[in-house]
């Protein structure tokens, strides 16, 4: 094997090596988040069990197969603030989805709830969906406290306004 093969080999064990496991927040009474923080928060929807869901960036992590059952199912999570990608998808033993870069990538920022998007496996290609009135009435449901506290914001690819909309709206009322 070349030297830059067992290099690559190597870089990629040490970068995985050093993600650790997160489960997603499930009580409404968590309304604090780390200093230098912010919140992340994603759905996910598929036809099946997944095994794991892989994120490299500030903070690398993995979600596990209790976050990841089968239907649709969102994810509060509490990180450092900074860039992230979503690197893979382990629907078992034998098959891992990677995905490329930049549709993938996002941001959590400092002292907001940063949402992303759903991830849907439902067929052959993963897909990230905005569904930001959905993970709006997921908040106000499970997480009242925390959007007493902290900004909602999208962070997906492209463009949304609608939690600033929504915020505008409140506050003309």
């Amino acid at each position: 094997m070349s030297v830059w093969k067992s290099l690559l080999l190597i870089s990629t064990v040490v970068l995985f090596a050093c993600s650790q496991q997160v489960s997603s927040i499930k009580s409404s009474t968590h309304d604090s988040v780390s200093v230098n923080g912010g919140y992340l928060l994603l759905s996910v929807d598929s036809d099946v069990d997944l095994e794991e869901l892989k994120v490299a960036g500030q903070k690398n992590f993995f979600l596990g197969a209790a976050d990841l059952t089968a239907g649709n199912h969102y994810i509060l999570i509490d990180l450092p603030a900074g860039h992230y990608q979503i690197e893979s998808v382990k629907l078992n033993q034998r098959w891992q989805l990677h995905l490329k870069s930049g549709f993938w990538n996002f941001r959590v920022q400092h002292g907001q709830i940063s949402y992303i998007g759903e991830l849907q496996l439902k067929g052959r290609i993963p897909e990230l969906e905005n569904r930001a009135s959905m993970a709006l009435q997921y908040l106000e449901q499970h997480h009242a406290a925390l959007l007493n506290n902290y900004q909602v914001r999208y962070s997906g690819p492209g463009e949304d306004h609608y939690f600033e909309y929504v915020e505008g709206r409140g506050a003309a009322k």
